[in-house]
């Protein structure tokens, strides 16, 4: 594993290469102060946010967003701008 570029910002991005692949992980500090997202534990967490603006093409991008009514939603938005909900809070 090699870790590359990383670029310290209101982003933090880091470039990593494993096993001949390039990965790149993106930490958006959020208005509490702390991250977005988060991997600890072979787990992803996501902080609630506002969504995302369009992902560029053959990208999606994941997202936890409040559903207006309290409730997290697991949100992944396509570079057309379009929404869709993949899990939601019961």
């Amino acid at each position: 594993m090699a870790v590359g570029d990383v670029t310290v910002g209101p982003v933090v991005s880091v470039q990593v290469t494993f096993a001949e692949r390039l990965f790149a992980l993106n930490f958006e500090a959020t208005n509490s102060g702390g991250l977005g997202f988060a991997m600890e534990d072979n787990t992803v967490s996501f902080a609630e946010r506002t969504a995302p603006a369009g992902s560029p093409t053959n990208e999606v991008r994941l997202f936890a967003a409040d559903d207006g009514g309290g409730k997290t939603q697991l949100q992944a938005r396509f570079n057309t701008g379009a929404i869709q909900v993949v899990a939601a809070e019961p």
